[in-house]
């Protein structure tokens, strides 16, 4: 795994196909000019060069960022997250390392953050939620409650997800249905440092070895197995 590779790319417009250069990860020390152009989601956006339609490619990601000790693996399929898994806790996959990859996977020592993402959204959020120091576990917690709330408030809402979203300014969330944004949510301080101080003394440190996928579906888990 390079970081780029030539891939062809198929315009979904007009279905003109050319070969393009493509990000397939990211090591913040060996290009920290990067991070912005994944932060805004134009590393994986492409323009047809025949009819000018702007789209996102979508293919699986790797994050390292060095300096915070992070990495993140984005992955679209269950057999991509099955390896991804297998990866992270036994240092095992199926094909061979490449010398990019090896190297990066050389570099994870037990103090780093190790987490394993489905969708683009859910990669830069994590990105954003760890350079503020923020913990991923909580944060899940507190957009179940978000979510109970909106929904209490307005039951007919078609809602898919909710995001956390810091635009350098100020922290919030996003509410999106599919992939249209539909609503925001202003960061609730008050309402993380209470879930925090209520469920932190529960939880492993963030670099525990098995916390690898951090999404609502742990959050879920995670309460249910608190009640029971």
């Amino acid at each position: 795994m390079a970081f780029t590779e030539e891939r062809s790319i198929t315009c979904p417009a007009c279905g003109y196909e050319r070969m393009e250069e493509v990000w397939m990860a990211l090591d913040t020390i060996t290009f920290p000019f990067k991070k912005w152009e994944l932060l805004n989601r134009s590393m994986f956006r492409h323009k047809c060069l025949h009819c000018g339609h702007e789209f996102d490619m979508d293919h699986d990601f790797r994050y390292h960022q060095p300096e915070s000790r992070e990495l993140i693996w984005y992955v679209r399929s269950d057999e991509e997250e099955k390896e991804a898994l297998d990866v992270l806790a036994n240092g095992k996959r199926s094909g061979a390392w490449d010398e990019e990859e090896r190297r990066m996977f050389d570099a994870v020592t037990d103090d780093y953050i190790l987490r394993v993402v489905r969708s683009q959204k859910a990669l830069i959020e994590k990105i954003m939620l760890f350079d503020r120091r923020r913990d991923d576990r909580i944060m899940e917690i507190v957009k179940i409650l978000l979510i109970n709330q909106t929904m209490q408030a307005d039951p007919d809402l078609t809602m898919t997800g909710i995001y956390y979203n810091d635009d350098g300014d100020r922290e919030g969330f996003v509410l999106v249905d599919q992939e249209k944004t539909i609503g925001t949510i202003p960061m609730q301080e008050a309402l993380y440092e209470k879930i925090e101080k209520t469920f932190a003394p529960s939880l492993s440190p963030l670099q525990a070895r098995g916390n690898y996928k951090v999404d609502f579906a742990w959050a879920r888990s995670f309460l249910a197995g608190l009640d029971g």
